[in-house]
């Protein structure tokens, strides 16, 4: 029973977007947070650092040296090959009186900090998301309630899932009805919806241009764009030719200081960092998959976008299920019913509705919610158009008994004054007599 609801909450949550919110929500969240966890377990796990041993210290201090340089925030990184003298050794310096703000050669290291980037990152693209959860709370109607609409419709007979369609179609109905805005096409469900879009959309975008300004931090740098580095790194077919991102040396230079702060001496030692080749590799299939994500959260925005403001489409949606029902044929007078029941009845919000119960039911049972709530919006505009004319027929009624009313009256005043006028006669004839 606890497994089945489960299954149930999880499939209201999940289908409550469209495929496109699903990417970025829930697949590259996960993605990012896999990636995350990956590159920390082999920071931990390998050989991180290995840093040469330098003259005056002994080979217990050398864990000590490749802790301190590890951590440390700015090394001198190279670039080309390991610097050896003549008899192939690495060279080691000592620097007594060396100052590090006259280093001028010094670059910020970042790719210690990568797991944590990638947590933040995959943080980031579930915000749109908790944002969205958190105005569903400001609406009467929010997706989670409808959602649960149809919860367990695949569990229902058919005798009861269309009882549960007339259900749906009636609640919805009344739904419409008291939320009829004649100017507007547009609630409050759609800007939310368009708020969760455009949020999307942004973060993808931020996203790939923030790793890119990561990857390669500064000017000098042997590429502009990391995707330079990835796509020539693609078309190059042997890996020991691959150029190497900036932010990921493998080998620098690094300058620690031993001893107590007056006689504190500061060295310089090279050190390899054989896990930033494999934090590279994963970096590149991170940038590869936001690139992806950020071109169909554009491209899936816009398509919306044109699908929401443009009426033609959201007609088109409500007729092709209308198509699919034999019971109901599109007929040349019913597409004026057509458009209001579209534009004005249920407008962009009930059009999203409409969808989010697809799915989570099945395209049968929106073909029969349709068919139930346009005949619904029909008797709706017979009752109506019954209503005004019998208002008109009172008026006229109404009229019609104030003209009969003016015409007695004036009548009754007629024959009051051909009386009047007799009367007189009658007395003036009597006085003559006498």
């Amino acid at each position: 029973m606890e497994n089945n609801e489960s299954s149930r909450f999880w499939q209201r949550r999940s289908r409550s977007g469209d495929v496109v919110d699903r990417l970025n929500h829930v697949w590259t969240f996960l993605f990012l947070i896999m990636a995350a966890l990956i590159i920390a377990w082999r920071i931990q796990q390998s050989d991180r650092i290995q840093c040469w041993l330098v003259q005056g210290l002994i080979q217990e201090d050398m864990g000590m040296v490749q802790s301190v340089c590890w951590g440390a925030n700015r090394m001198i990184p190279s670039y080309g090959p390991t610097p050896t003298n003549i008899h192939g050794i690495p060279t080691v310096r000592q620097f007594p009186h060396w100052d590090p703000r006259t280093a001028s050669e010094e670059r910020t290291t970042m790719y210690q900090w990568i797991p944590v980037l990638l947590f933040l990152q995959a943080l980031l693209f579930k915000l749109p998301d908790i944002v969205f959860t958190m105005l569903n709370s400001y609406s009467s109607l929010s997706c989670r309630q409808i959602v649960g609409l149809v919860n367990g419709y695949q569990y229902l007979s058919i005798a009861d899932r269309e009882m549960l369609v007339r259900r749906v179609a009636i609640f919805l109905h009344e739904r419409f009805r008291s939320s009829f805005l004649p100017c507007s096409s547009w609630g409050f469900l759609s800007f939310k919806f368009l708020l969760l879009k455009m949020m999307y959309c942004i973060n993808a975008v931020c996203q790939i241009v923030f790793i890119d300004s990561i990857l390669v931090p500064y000017k000098d740098a042997p590429a502009n764009s990391y995707g330079d580095i990835v796509f020539g790194n693609l078309r190059q077919t042997k890996s020991r030719f691959w150029k190497h991102s900036p932010s990921f040396p493998q080998s620098v230079l690094c300058n620690f200081t031993n001893g107590s702060s007056a006689s504190s001496l500061v060295f310089s030692t090279q050190c390899e960092i054989h896990v930033n080749q494999f934090s590279e590799q994963v970096l590149m299939v991170v940038w590869l998959w936001l690139l992806f994500v950020s071109i169909v959260t554009c491209l899936g925005f816009v398509s919306w976008f044109v699908g929401s403001v443009v009426p033609i489409f959201r007609s088109r949606f409500i007729k092709r299920y209308m198509d699919l029902d034999n019971v109901i044929h599109i007929k040349r007078h019913l597409m004026r019913d057509l458009a209001r029941f579209t534009d004005s009845y249920l407008g962009q919000d009930g059009v999203i509705i409409i969808q989010l119960i697809g799915r989570n039911s099945s395209e049968v049972f929106v073909k029969h919610l349709v068919r139930h709530m346009f005949n619904l919006h029909q008797e709706f505009l017979r009752r109506s158009r019954k209503s005004r004319m019998a208002m008109l027929e009172a008026e006229k009624s109404e009229r019609s008994v104030d003209i009969d009313l003016d015409k007695m009256e004036k009548s009754v005043e007629f024959d009051l004054d051909i009386m009047d006028k007799s009367d007189k006669t009658e007395s003036l004839i009597s006085h003559d007599n006498q």
